[in-house]
């Protein structure tokens, strides 16, 4: 069977291309052949820069030199990406227009992981709904809306293009209420595709990665905002244990250096975490993987207050570990085997789910 995905593949972001390639390896051991989707929009060529910017930039050659230093920073970021994306299945671009026409390439269609179905980052974007397939083709798998609530405004236009999917898995239990709030219908809760390969999968990823000069045991701090109490919290830790601290952004942080936002590649990212003794982090893929190898760890309280910690609150809840809040550094030790038992048994549900629309 030939399966069409739709997710975030593109970005430049560690979260989205993992969860990707998670769900493309799972969806091959399950006998199916995977394939993500490209869409390029029909957009105009940027128009030139404002005479007034080009002035300014003349004007003051400090500012000129930041963003020509910038322009090299974003390449090399965009670069560990996409070298990523070598592992990947990725079809041609198509246009919307053309999108139709995959119907008769692919058996069925999965929209998912990630954020697919937040308006904030979508705007009102059809293709993360999946309305160039066929009805019958239409499914989810762990689709995230991101927040815990939609604005009133957007509830007939999220209800309509919701409604002809054959199946619906969301990743939160928030989006399970939105879901039923929406078509009264119970959508199937399934894990985040990253918790569908097993730690020992990962490592044999992380041991691909680049050597980084960085040893075994240090503290790994991954922000995708600037958070200051986690950044005091991994000074105490330094300062304590005498041991490194290796910080990676999600975007620029104006007191980090910029090495912090482009100096990483993704294999490299999994195997920090791999090796890290401690992770702190505001992110929600960081504190998955950081689970997913048994690693202490704390989230950031910011974050778990924000419309956007609902993700991380449920997966906290789902494992059972609702205590390790920064705030509440140092809590008790974990039980990790209740936490493997606990994801075990939603990790067989997120399989049997999935091997159901894709065999």
């Amino acid at each position: 069977m030939k399966v069409g995905i739709v997710t975030f593949h593109e970005a430049a972001n560690y979260g989205a291309v993992l969860q990707a390639y998670a769900l493309q390896e799972a969806v091959k051991e399950l006998g199916a052949t995977p394939s993500f989707i490209s869409c390029t929009p029909l957009a105009p060529a940027p128009p030139p820069e404002p005479p007034e910017l080009l002035a300014r930039l003349q004007k003051f050659p400090r500012l000129r030199e930041e963003r020509e230093k910038m322009k090299v920073q974003r390449g090399k970021r965009n670069a560990l990406f996409s070298d990523f994306r070598q592992r990947l299945s990725i079809s041609p671009s198509y246009t919307a227009e053309q999108l139709p026409q995959l119907n008769a390439v692919y058996d069925t269609f999965i929209t998912g992981s990630d954020q697919v179905w937040n308006y904030e980052i979508i705007g009102r974007n059809p293709f993360y709904f999946l309305d160039f397939a066929h009805r019958a083709k239409r499914f989810s798998y762990a689709a995230s809306f991101g927040l815990h609530e939609l604005p009133k405004q957007l509830h007939g236009w999220y209800a309509e293009h919701l409604l002809h999917f054959a199946q619906i898995s969301v990743r939160e239990a928030s989006g399970q209420k939105l879901v039923a709030q929406l078509l009264q219908r119970q959508a199937h809760l399934c894990l985040d595709p990253v918790f569908l390969l097993d730690a020992h999968n990962w490592k044999k990823l992380a041991l691909s990665a680049r050597a980084d000069g960085h040893g075994g045991g240090q503290l790994f701090l991954y922000l995708v905002d600037l958070d200051k109490r986690l950044l005091r919290l991994a000074g105490t830790w330094a300062a304590q244990t005498h041991r490194e601290v290796k910080i990676v952004t999600a975007s620029l942080q104006g007191p980090l250096p910029p090495e912090t936002w482009c100096g990483t590649g993704v294999a490299e990212f999994v195997a920090d975490i791999a090796q890290a003794s401690l992770v702190l982090t505001d992110s929600f893929h960081g504190l998955a993987l950081a689970i997913i190898f048994g690693k202490d760890f704390y989230v950031s309280d910011r974050v778990l207050e924000s419309p956007r910690g609902s993700r991380l609150a449920h997966l906290l809840a789902l494992t059972g570990l609702s205590a390790r809040r920064a705030d509440n550094a140092p809590a008790p030790a974990i039980d990790w085997h209740d936490v493997h038992d606990r994801l075990a048994r939603q990790r067989q549900l997120s399989l049997q789910y999935l091997r159901d629309i894709v065999t």
